[in-house]
């Protein structure tokens, strides 16, 4: 079952599309079929990339989707703010740490 809330589903997506880049760059510019497999930067820079996309995409989204009312009884403006999640996780905590840690994962393990 994949849990997310508002558009945090986008981080599998970015990820695997991110990935796929990577590998068939990796292909044309090595004129290789098994390049991808046998090193591990190429998976570390695809991480890295989905790491930034995920991280820039919250924080735009975070600038338009805030909704603000406000209260008849004070007057105060409330701000009401959509999270992003994949898994409970915030798409920035996915971009920043998670994502690339995997990338590390993927340089030194091979196969």
């Amino acid at each position: 079952m994949i849990i997310w809330s508002g558009v945090g589903i986008l981080v599998p997506i970015v990820t695997f599309l991110s990935l796929i880049l990577s590998e068939l760059s990796t292909e044309f510019l090595f004129n290789s079929q098994n390049y991808y497999q046998a090193h591990g930067w190429p998976k570390l820079v695809g991480f890295f990339v989905a790491g930034i996309i995920c991280k820039i995409t919250e924080k735009k989204l975070n600038e338009n989707w805030n909704s603000v009312f406000i209260d008849k009884e004070t007057g105060e403006e409330v701000i009401i703010k959509t999270k992003h999640t994949f898994f409970f996780i915030t798409m920035e905590m996915w971009g920043m740490i998670i994502l690339p840690i995997f990338g590390i994962i993927f340089l030194f393990v091979r196969g």
